[in-house]
């Protein structure tokens, strides 16, 4: 019973947050999580949604704030992924790479 109650919430979030999955913030979200890519490493701590780390990824109280080393977010304010940065997204979105928005 507890399994099913924790699958639909699983569920029901990832359905609520897929319309950002579009931006830098929405993929780093699902990849900083026990859902990203790859196999889990030996070193992996699952406590989520409080905490999840995995090699360098790590997650505070998902979604809420998350850093590796390929950028950090602190949502709902900002996101940088590689050469992306979202600023309170959907409101900025900047291409570090050209400086276009």
């Amino acid at each position: 019973m507890l399994q099913d109650m924790l699958t639909r919430t699983h569920l029901a979030l990832l359905l609520a947050l897929a319309p950002s999955l579009g931006c830098a913030a929405g993929s780093r979200m699902i990849r900083l999580s026990p859902w990203g890519e790859g196999e889990p490493s030996s070193e992996r701590k699952n406590l989520w949604p409080l905490y999840y780390s995995d090699g360098d990824r790590r997650a505070l109280l998902w979604p809420l704030a998350d850093w590796d080393e390929q950028g950090f977010a602190v949502r709902p304010l900002v996101a940088k992924d590689e050469h992306e940065l979202d600023l309170v997204w959907p409101l900025a979105h900047v291409d570090l790479d050209d400086g276009s928005f």
